[in-house]
């Protein structure tokens, strides 16, 4: 099962959940950008040229001109500007926040599904080591009792026993597998595709 017990912090940019929180404070970001800029005056001009109803007539000899300019102040209305650039500073400092809170939320949940991932391969490991010391008693009671040494209660009981630790091998293999694919979820990999 190939998750790193050790990983890079940039593993959880892949999450969706960070990706968004990201994409909202580079938004809030722009947003803050723009109110900054609406606060310059803008300019606009609009030229026209009208050569009459004959084109190559009199093209040059009496055209009709006009030139209009028009200026917006933003600046005179200080006091909606300001407000209006705080709300934006603000709106960026909240998804600060969520981004932040979200990455935190990631981490602590990578963290956990892979402290449980090897928590749960220690269990299986502990479990096959225990369904071999159970199968190497039931292979002796089995000599024993065709020794005539000990009874078949004893013998079934040793059977019962590698049964019991059978299942909570497999057990123990169903939640480790459980596990990696919760550590595979939380680095924002798909299970069985690497990126």
């Amino acid at each position: 099962m190939p998750v790193a017990s050790a990983l890079p912090v940039e593993v959880i940019a892949r999450r969706p959940d960070v990706q968004a929180a990201e994409k909202n404070l580079r938004a809030a970001l722009a947003g803050s950008d723009v109110e900054r800029l609406n606060f310059y005056p803008t300019l606009s001009l609009s030229a026209s040229l009208n050569a009459g109803s004959t084109i190559f007539q009199q093209w040059f000899s009496n055209p009709s001109r006009s030139l209009g300019s028009s200026v917006a102040l933003p600046f005179l209305n200080w006091n909606t500007v300001q407000l209006t650039i705080e709300i934006a500073d603000l709106d960026v400092k909240q998804a600060a926040i969520a981004f932040r809170s979200q990455v935190y939320n990631a981490l602590a949940d990578v963290d956990n599904a892979m402290s449980q991932r090897l928590s749960y391969q220690q269990q299986k490991i502990n479990q096959q080591r225990n369904l071999r010391l159970g199968q190497q008693r039931l292979a002796l009671a089995n000599s024993q009792y065709q020794a005539g040494a000990v009874s078949l209660q004893t013998l079934l009981d040793a059977g019962g026993c590698v049964i019991d630790h059978r299942k909570q091998f497999v057990r123990s293999a169903v939640q480790l597998s459980q596990r990696h694919h919760e550590a595979v979820v939380g680095v924002g990999r798909r299970c069985g595709k690497r990126r």
